[in-house]
């Protein structure tokens, strides 16, 4: 994050598109799609990709694949994508006269913490659907695991950059929506559905000890190999 303060100081567009190292596009029109709601929504402060896992290599990944579908599902039908957890790091574009009032703080979450500040200085954000990232997914318990407490201790860790209220809001998933999902997805598989929900259980009982995470993390090396 402290380094993409770097890219924002050199920057001198309209529009900056990040994106991680470790993604794909999935056709050569990515950056066209991320960059066209700008032209319609001038207060348009961020877009973001929608991300899509690879086809999986190991059955954990599958588990992890699966539960990435789920999310999706939930995403989309939340104030129609415009929420934070359609905000992701992995491929994000910002408009220039957002970034002359944004720069990131010491937060884990700094994709997260973007979309915060953007409706905190009050503009838009969209999540682009047909603008999609290919990634790979943890293919290992440890991976995931690290993933996920990180995810989970950045949730708290907002709350003292921000405001404790606004990130709960903004967490908040309307219950509708969850149960919708969660009886969708038993159905579709219920093996994968129960493996996921025990490691996710588990990953929230693990983030609740140990030290406070930090913003300098150990990368997950399962999930930088795209292709083989």
């Amino acid at each position: 994050a402290l380094s993409q303060n770097n890219i924002i100081e050199q920057f001198a567009g309209d529009i900056l598109v990040l994106l991680n190292a470790d993604v794909l596009p999935v056709d050569e029109y990515y950056i066209q799609k991320m960059v066209a709601p700008f032209y319609l929504n001038k207060n348009l402060g961020i877009t973001s990709s929608r991300i899509m896992p690879m086809e999986a290599e190991t059955f954990f990944e599958r588990v992890v694949n699966f539960s990435v579908h789920m999310k999706e599902d939930m995403i989309k039908n939340m104030n129609n994508g415009d929420n934070i957890y359609a905000c992701h790091g992995r491929g994000r574009a910002f408009s220039r006269i957002f970034l002359k009032q944004f720069t990131w703080n010491y937060t884990i979450s700094e994709d997260a913490y973007s979309y915060l500040m953007c409706k905190k200085l009050g503009f838009g954000f969209a999540y682009v659907r047909d603008a999609g990232l290919l990634y790979r997914s943890p293919q290992n318990l440890k991976d995931h695991m690290m993933q996920s407490i990180r995810f989970l201790k950045g949730q708290r860790d907002l709350a003292e950059h921000t405001s404790s209220l606004m990130v709960a809001q903004e967490h908040k998933i309307p219950l509708r929506i969850i149960l919708a999902s969660l009886i969708a997805y038993f159905f579709k598989n219920p093996f994968l559905f129960t493996i996921y929900i025990a490691i996710l259980t588990s990953a929230k009982i693990l983030s609740l000890g140990g030290k406070r995470a930090s913003i300098n993390w150990e990368i997950s090396s399962s999930t930088k190999t795209l292709i083989k």
